[in-house]
């Protein structure tokens, strides 16, 4: 709006406002004001709408896929770690993109790596991998890391966690901030 404001002042003194008297460039002038106002204001409505529909397909996606990882939960604790598997294989199946594909596996190698799993760190680190080759992610990489710290690799649990950081370097959120800093937490206490 202040931009409208700075163009209006600029052709008013163009047109020499102050000075005129045929109703011709009074007319043109109160059009072209009304046009960049609505202008604006359709530009505002439009980008809105843009923003809301793609919050809204974000917030689809996340609900999606956290279905998928409690659904096989439930079934986990309910019928044991093959059970659980075996529901996130499913989901597997019928994914439809390397980005979904990733997620299950990630999920797969959480359910693996976890106490109802049996700590099978190996299994773990197969189902992580592969979500790495998919869609490496620095969720990927972390992800990696603590199954490797979990198995003393310590090496390598600090080169995962690095190429976990490096991923979210050119972020500026600060939820990425704040996992920079716990994964260099993380680095430092694999180096003692």
């Amino acid at each position: 709006m202040i931009m409208s404001i700075s163009i209006m002042k600029k052709l008013f003194r163009k047109l020499k406002f102050d000075k005129l008297f045929k109703k011709k460039k009074l007319v043109l002038a109160i059009s072209i004001m009304t046009i960049i106002a609505v202008s604006f204001v359709a530009y505002n409505i439009i980008v809105n709408k843009i923003i809301s529909y793609n919050s809204a397909k974000i917030y689809e996606v996340s609900e999606a896929k956290n279905k998928i990882y409690t659904q096989a939960d439930s079934v986990a604790v309910k019928d044991g770690a093959v059970a659980g598997q075996s529901e996130l294989d499913k989901n597997l199946a019928s994914a439809k993109t390397d980005s979904d594909k990733a997620y299950i596996y990630c999920a797969k190698a959480s359910l693996a790596a976890s106490i109802t799993g049996g700590k099978k760190y190996d299994e773990a680190l197969v189902y992580a991998n592969k979500a790495e080759i998919l869609k490496p992610t620095a969720a990927t990489a972390a992800l990696i890391a603590g199954l490797q710290a979990n198995k003393q690799d310590k090496e390598r649990a600090i080169k995962f966690y690095q190429l976990a950081i490096d991923r979210l370097s050119d972020s500026s959120s600060a939820m990425d901030k704040a996992d920079i800093n716990y994964y260099k937490k993380l680095i430092e206490e694999l180096k003692k």
